[in-house]
């Protein structure tokens, strides 16, 4: 559980990474940022081309959007006449805004949202986001404890993942990857990398009362890979997540199976 974490970065010692932000540009190599929210994020993931036409959409296996705006304005459908949520270009953590779209309208998407509760969604113009193709899906299996990768909709790699504890469970669902985070010290109990997603916990909750982010990331300890450890995040080994982050775009699906 990346819980306090992503929610009080200052306090654990976790950064923005210079690699998060979708884009049609080949990955030119990550940057680990030393403190703030970086530079503008520079370092794609192969797995996201940027969609000017409407057509290309349906060659993806997820189609992302990404503020274009100062803010993005959140409405419950289109005919409503005002928005219940206004959110800025960039997170509490300065990586881009970003959605999982669901949903085509003529001028309108309905997109996941990147807040809580679990599944909220929203319409939001398309004047005020860019949309990107991904050709990623991440899958993981809480029976089995494994992450798969599948690019395309072929099976790319799968590595085995520790999971939540009993009285911690990790959610299932379908999420997306809303961040790309570092550890200034990559030998600390997140590893050398953390992506949070737009899932929240039902039982782990911050100081200030809010639900606990689930992410993804590395492990100090390895041995407990392959165990029901967490308290609710989905731990891999170092050399595993680092395999992923020049592939995954932000808001490459996560599917959470209990099977």
């Amino acid at each position: 559980m990346l819980a306090a974490a992503l929610l009080v970065t200052a306090a654990v010692g976790i950064v923005l990474i210079a690699s998060a932000r979708i884009s049609s540009s080949p990955p030119s190599g990550s940057e680990r940022v030393e403190g703030g929210s970086g530079p503008e994020p520079a370092h794609p993931g192969q797995g996201a081309r940027q969609i000017t036409d409407t057509l290309t959409i349906t060659t993806y296996d997820a189609v992302a959007a990404q503020a274009a705006t100062d803010t993005v304005s959140v409405f419950d459908h289109p005919d409503s006449s005002e928005p219940f949520l206004r959110l800025p270009r960039k997170n509490e953590h300065g990586a881009p805004q970003t959605f999982l779209v669901r949903e085509f309208r003529k001028g309108w998407v309905k997109a996941m949202l990147p807040t809580p509760p679990n599944g909220s969604a929203g319409w939001i113009r398309t004047s005020e986001v860019e949309f990107f193709g991904i050709d990623f899906v991440l899958r993981v299996r809480l029976a089995s404890k494994r992450l798969e990768v599948w690019e395309a909709g072929r099976l790319r790699a799968s590595y085995p993942v520790g999971i939540g504890k009993k009285d911690t469970p990790t959610p299932g669902g379908t999420y997306y990857i809303k961040e790309l985070l570092g550890p200034l010290d990559p030998s600390g109990p997140w590893g050398s990398y953390a992506y949070g997603l737009n899932g929240y916990s039902n039982d782990v909750y911050a100081p200030d009362g809010s639900p606990g982010v689930i992410g993804i990331h590395g492990t100090n300890e390895p041995e407990s890979v392959g165990k029901e450890v967490s308290a609710g995040c989905i731990r891999l080994r170092n050399e595993d997540i680092e395999r992923l982050v020049p592939l995954l775009p932000l808001g490459t699906p996560v599917e959470i199976i209990n099977d």
